[in-house]
């Protein structure tokens, strides 16, 4: 189930390290690339915008969400609604347009729900479609290369990415020699018991069960009613190791609606790492 769906149910091929030395932290940008202004809250990556009349706006990042805007924001912001969907204003920062029509749906996020506390939009697919990236999560840094300069070219071992929804790409990732191919979901998100909301990535209940019963001695844990979690001492993007990952399944697999993979590979998996992401071929590289 794709973000927007999901969000309303709650009450609203392998990657490689690159040939080049690790990205430096900056305050500019370098030719052919715009920085942006990003916020990682529990590893998760957001945009701090500032909205015509001053004030603080924040994006949620989603890679496998189709985006949305708050009722709250479209209000104070003034926006025009039109059957239930706005554009956006023109923020003080640097932002590509959300591509599409330029619209995107109101939400009415319940306002006791800890993952969207303090979210104002969501940039989904839309805004992600035909665009080349950098998401560093080692330098907190998020760079748009407007050029469309193919950044994974000089990747040792480049990597096709997968849709199987057109904009939603995913990623194979092998864990214990098994194929498992996953979403790449830079927004998904567990409430821990003290309320903090951190990065995740997402298993079906079937598939958490599988690897339950098969390594015991791999950590779990309860989160909440439906949610639990299991530590994967070594995850790999083809015969790449990404580390230690931890996965949460959701009740019902509510995220997995009408889906037909076993995960999606969240912002967890890739902190301390620099993701590259090229939609306009389709390509991928991380170091």
């Amino acid at each position: 189930m794709k973000r927007a769906s999901f969000l309303a149910a709650l009450g609203g091929c392998a990657l490689a390290p690159i040939a080049v030395s690790p990205l430096a932290a900056r305050a500019a940008s370098l030719p052919g690339e715009t920085a942006l202004t990003p916020l990682f809250k529990g590893g998760r990556p957001f945009l701090t915008l500032t909205p015509p009349d001053g004030s603080r706006a924040l994006a949620w990042l989603d890679t496998d969400g189709s985006g949305f805007i708050t009722r709250a924001f479209a209000q104070r912001a003034g926006l025009a609604l039109l059957n239930g969907r706005a554009a956006l204003p023109k923020f003080a920062e640097p932002l590509p347009p959300v591509g599409g029509d330029g619209m995107l749906p109101i939400i009415d996020p319940d306002p006791k729900d800890p993952i969207l506390a303090g979210i104002d939009l969501q940039l989904g697919s839309s805004w992600f479609a035909g665009r080349v990236w950098t998401i560093d999560y080692r330098n907190e840094q998020i760079l748009w290369h407007p050029d469309g300069h193919s950044i994974t070219a000089d990747a040792i071992n480049p990597v096709k990415l997968h849709f199987p929804t057109p904009g939603y790409p995913s990623v194979p990732v092998v864990v214990e020699g098994e194929l498992v191919e996953m979403m790449l979901d830079t927004a998904a998100s567990v409430v821990e018991k003290t309320g903090t909301v951190f990065a995740t990535s997402f298993i079906t209940r079937e598939r958490f069960a599988k690897w339950h019963s098969a390594h015991p001695e791999w950590n779990v844990k309860n989160i909440s009613p439906g949610v639990d979690q299991i530590e994967v001492p070594e995850v790999k993007i083809l015969s790449i190791g990404l580390g230690d990952v931890a996965f949460t399944t959701r009740p019902n697999d509510d995220v997995f609606e009408g889906e037909h993979v076993a995960g999606k590979l969240g912002s967890n998996a890739w902190a301390f790492h620099v993701l590259m992401l090229d939609y306009i071929r389709g390509m991928a590289a991380f170091e």
